[in-house]
């Protein structure tokens, strides 16, 4: 098994001797950049690497993309005479911001940016992405960042309202009779879930769903008085809190012996505890979500058993986001390296989570802002393991 320090020295090398290469990409090479929180600098100093053989906590969640990236890379089919050469680049370098990085001309380039960043980072690069006419790959955040007019962006992690929309169209096909109860608490995103879910709900102002909002406090066991015995019931959990999740889902657990109830959570209800550690046994809860299809296939577990082998640790969800993103977006560019986004529909060499990119329009000009990747289906999780089916 390789020790952290050795896998954070090797990256390190790979890294710097990547950022120096500068402009000698050589005939033919095709140049992507990965964008990812790093921290490099914070975690080596001149004696090496700072913490011994433990990896330091707050490099993880971009070590984990970009390693789910170096692995894509040895994976892809690439077309004749096209190959891909890739430039790590540290959004938390000690040597600039990402937006002096961008000033400087460091990444002018490039040909293609995959990034896992968020707010102001993301902002960056749609702006380099729009002046430079490059495509920019976000793998990760859930959220368009407020950018507009932008066709070079793809959005592969949903934002909420479009995991709102296809939540609500899987209860219009499979429990249009049905009673739906949109459960909440107070908040920001609390708001936006149910606005997005009552836009859903009338269309055309008249709603297609029996749909009912209870606001809920700290008593979660009013839900017994509020639901309807007498018809099967599906509860909306609204909210991206973990401990609300859980109280939710403690509650349901004790009701749904004598009523028929089913909860459906927020796409990141996936990581919480309450679905994996056994406290609501052998009751299914459901989410959408673009990662996971199905029982993971062949590609998903070889990944994750090298992965546990080679590190004695899990990978986390941003490890197979960023062999997604690379596998088939690299590929992408290099078999059509001249206008690769007009190919998104035809190119078929996804490594397993299938893509519906489709762009979104300006409402006001009806031009494309961004392009988003539409596939997601409801994922069930029951008794901590995952499948793409109804119960």
């Amino acid at each position: 098994m390789k020790t952290w320090s050795t896998y954070f020295a090797v990256l390190f090398l790979s890294f710097s001797l990547l950022s120096a290469s500068g402009q000698n990409w050589g005939r033919r090479n095709l140049r992507i950049g990965i964008v990812a929180p790093l921290f490099l600098d914070s975690a080596f100093n001149k004696d090496g690497y700072r913490y011994g053989n433990s990896p330091a906590r707050f490099t993880m969640a971009g070590m984990d993309f970009i390693t789910g990236a170096e692995w894509a890379l040895d994976s892809i089919p690439m077309a004749a005479n096209n190959y891909v050469r890739v430039r790590y680049i540290d959004s938390r370098s000690a040597k600039g911001s990402l937006d002096m990085q961008i000033a400087s001309g460091a990444l002018d380039d490039l040909d293609m940016v995959i990034t896992s960043v968020k707010d102001k980072d993301f902002a960056a690069l749609s702006g380099l992405s729009t002046q430079k006419n490059i495509p920019l790959i976000s793998a990760s955040y859930p959220n368009d960042g407020g950018v507009r007019m932008n066709p070079n962006l793809v959005i592969l992690n949903p934002t909420l309202r479009t995991h709102c929309e296809a939540l609500f169209s899987a209860l219009v096909q499979e429990h249009g009779a049905d009673n739906i109860y949109l459960v909440r608490q107070a908040g920001d995103q609390e708001d936006k879930v149910e606005s997005f879910i009552k836009k859903c709900n009338r269309p055309d102002g008249k709603p297609l769903l029996t749909l009912s909002v209870i606001n809920i406090g700290d008593d979660f066991s009013m839900l017994r008085t509020r639901i309807d015995s007498t018809k099967k019931a599906v509860i909306i959990g609204g909210s991206l809190n973990e401990e609300f999740a859980e109280n939710l889902c403690r509650e349901v657990y004790k009701i749904r012996g004598r009523q028929k109830v089913m909860i459906i959570g927020m796409p990141n209800w996936e990581g919480f505890a309450v679905l994996r550690n056994g406290s609501i046994k052998d009751m299914p809860v459901y989410f959408t979500s673009s990662l996971v299809t199905e029982d993971p296939d062949a590609t998903q577990k070889n990944l994750a058993e090298v992965y546990r082998k080679r590190y004695n640790s899990e990978p986390s969800e941003l490890f197979f986001r960023g062999f997604d993103a690379v596998y088939f977006f690299a590929g992408l560019l290099a078999t059509y390296p001249e206008n690769t986004m007009s190919h998104l529909e035809e190119y078929a060499a996804t490594a397993y989570s299938p893509f519906e990119i489709k762009p979104v329009l300006n409402v006001s000009s009806n031009n494309i802002d961004y392009l988003e990747n539409r596939h997601l289906p409801l994922v069930r999780s029951l008794n901590g393991r995952l499948s793409s089916h109804w119960q």
